[in-house]
C-alpha cells in the first residue's frame, strides 16, 4: 500500500554531518533484510568530490561514481554495514569526513519500486536476456560496468530502447544499440553486446527503478 509510511520505509533523504569516526546513520529503511543502494555526496560548497554509491549485491565498502568512468573501488571503512535502520559509515573521508555536510539518499529493494541486478557480460552480440525481480516494467535502469572504466548506460521509457543517455555526461539521447533495441518487461530486460553493458568477462550492476501509475504508487519514471 501506498502512503507516507510506505515511502518512508521504502525511500530516504537524509542530512547529516560527518564524524570521521564509525557513525550510524538510521533512517528507517531496512537494508539488511530487504537490500538496497546508498548514494552518498557531499554537500560543502566549496567540496567537488564524487557521487558514492554503495549497494548490498556489491557488499560493503564497494563504491562507483554517478558522476564518474571508472570501476568499483573497495576503499577501508567506507559504507561498513548495511544494518535493519539504515548503515554504518566508517573513518572514510568520502562519506564521513568530519569537516563536510553530506546527504544520502536510500533506496529499498521493493517490488514495483526498485531492484539491483549484478551480472558478468558474456560478449553476445545476437543480444542477450537478463531477468530481474522489479515485478513491474522498469521506467529507468542505470547500468554501470563495475570491473573497468566506462559510461553509465541509462534507458529511460521516456527515450524508448533504441536510444540511451550516459549519467555521467551531458550529452543529449542517442541512437545506438545498447538495449537490443528491445524495451524492458515486468521479469526481464536486454542488453546487446556492446562492452559497456555486455563485455565477456567484465561485471556489471544494474539499477531497476519502476514506473507505477496506480492510485497507491511509490514512484513515476
Amino acid at each position: 500500500t501506498g502512503g507516507s509510511a510506505a515511502v518512508a520505509s521504502t525511500f530516504n533523504t537524509t542530512l547529516y554531518t560527518g564524524t570521521g569516526a564509525t557513525n550510524s546513520i538510521n533512517n528507517g529503511v531496512d537494508l539488511s533484510t530487504d537490500g538496497g543502494l546508498v548514494w552518498i555526496k557531499s554537500r560543502n560548497a566549496n567540496n567537488t568530490s564524487y557521487h558514492y554509491l554503495y549497494d548490498t549485491e556489491r557488499g560493503v565498502n564497494a563504491t562507483i561514481a554517478s558522476n564518474g568512468t571508472g570501476g568499483q573501488s573497495t576503499p577501508a571503512n567506507s559504507l561498513t554495514a548495511f544494518n535493519t535502520t539504515g548503515f554504518t559509515l566508517g573513518s572514510s573521508d568520502a562519506s564521513n569526513s568530519s569537516v563536510d555536510n553530506f546527504v544520502a539518499w536510500t533506496f529499498k529493494e521493493q517490488t514495483k519500486f526498485f531492484d539491483i541486478v549484478t551480472y558478468t557480460g558474456d560478449g553476445d552480440f545476437t543480444g542477450r536476456t537478463i531477468s530481474h525481480s522489479l515485478g513491474s516494467v522498469p521506467g529507468m535502469i542505470l547500468i554501470k560496468k563495475t570491473s573497468g572504466s566506462a559510461n553509465w548506460i541509462v534507458y529511460h521509457r521516456s527515450q524508448g530502447a533504441t536510444k540511451l543517455l550516459e549519467l555521467d555526461n551531458n550529452s543529449v539521447s542517442n541512437t545506438y544499440n545498447m538495449f537490443n533495441d528491445t524495451d524492458p518487461t515486468s521479469t526481464e530486460f536486454y542488453v546487446s553486446g556492446n562492452s559497456k553493458v555486455n563485455e565477456s568477462g567484465s561485471t556489471y550492476v544494474a539499477y531497476l527503478f519502476a514506473h507505477d501509475t496506480a492510485s497507491d504508487g511509490l514512484i513515476q519514471c
